[in-house]
């Protein structure tokens, strides 16, 4: 659609991998314009294979508006670039990621991320999820299913939130699915209380998913956050 409205406009179309090349290394990139230097290698502080063509783009935005022509800021904003609930670890011990995929390209590019992560390699994991209605909780859950990560248990809650599916629902899904080590908690600071003692017992790692409402929920806990009695109220 883009591509369409584009040639009927007769307006430039910088893509990825075209008129904008990346050069990857060992855990960064360089970026050009057809043959000019937008970006000096630079290593995202966003982890993930999918932030590599992320930092791309943005950078590709920020030529083409004109914006922070000096190079060295554009490489200071790609590597100190942050981004809540984004593969954002809150804790070390244990280890505890936040990241908000809710659909089956960021569930992907979570897998992704977590099979390259060195951190997790060896670590049992331990899953806190909660899906909002109008994803594809099913697929969501099938995907996790077909990878390759090695879950040691799954809690199911319940964001609270309009839209949030109810936990039994998931739970009856993953039982369906084939997982096995699954257990419901009522609610968001349940589920991280559990998690974490499952952590600890087992030298594992955290990892909340499915849906932004959850991952805000349990960042509370680890950071502080201004929060609004009045607005929205649910």
């Amino acid at each position: 659609v883009i591509e369409f409205k584009a040639n009927e406009l007769s307006a430039p179309l910088w893509q990825i991998g075209s008129a904008i090349r990346i050069k990857k290394s060992v855990d960064g990139l360089t970026v050009f314009k057809d043959d000019k230097l937008i970006l000096p290698e630079s290593i995202p502080a966003l982890k993930g294979e999918h932030q590599i063509e992320n930092a791309a783009l943005a950078v590709a935005m920020i030529e083409a508006a004109g914006l922070v022509p000096d190079l060295q800021h554009r490489k200071i904003g790609v590597e100190s670039a942050t981004w809540p609930g984004r593969y954002e670890t809150v804790s070390e011990k244990p280890l505890v990621i936040l990241d908000g995929a809710h659909n089956i390209s960021g569930i992907n590019a979570l897998i992704d991320t977590l099979i390259k992560d060195q951190r997790l390699q060896n670590l049992p994991l331990v899953m806190i999820v909660g899906i909002t209605d109008g994803h594809d909780f099913e697929q969501i859950i099938n995907t996790f299913k077909q990878s390759a990560i090695q879950i040691f248990k799954i809690i199911v809650t319940k964001a609270n939130a309009p839209r949030a599916l109810p936990a039994q629902l998931l739970y009856d899904e993953l039982i369906k699915t084939g997982f096995e080590n699954v257990i419901l908690c009522e609610n968001s600071e349940l589920a991280n209380q559990q998690a974490l003692i499952t952590a600890n017992e087992i030298g594992g790692a955290v990892l909340v998913t499915g849906s932004l409402f959850l991952v805000g929920e349990v960042r509370s806990h680890y950071i502080s956050i201004i929060s609004d009695d009045v607005s929205p109220h649910y």
